[in-house]
């Protein structure tokens, strides 16, 4: 994982209003998210699209949640692109080797 923060709009598919968050972290398999104090957030199953305007990324994914704290709720992919599983790879290693 890699503690980045990345804009993430987050909604329960097919179902609930989008809100806006954040990302404490990110990894190909999953991400932490900020709580935002939505009542969807209570859900299992969440559609994510995680962006970054500046990087010019984005990345849509479907995910269940998997913990849940006062702050955050912790994402695991359960649909994701193959491509963007490889950007997140990428973003991650990335991170590490320029961290050194």
């Amino acid at each position: 994982r890699a503690p980045l923060a990345l804009h993430a709009t987050v909604e329960v598919p097919a179902a609930g209003q989008p809100w806006e968050t954040v990302t404490r972290d990110i990894s190909a398999g999953g991400a932490r998210i900020a709580r935002a104090g939505h009542d969807d957030e209570q859900s299992d199953r969440l559609s994510v699209t995680l962006s970054s305007a500046a990087a010019g990324l984005t990345i849509e994914a479907q995910a269940d949640v998997v913990r849940r704290s006062q702050r955050d709720l912790s994402l695991r992919f359960t649909q994701i692109s193959d491509g963007d599983v490889a950007l997140l790879t990428q973003i991650t290693v990335a991170y590490y080797r320029l961290a050194r």
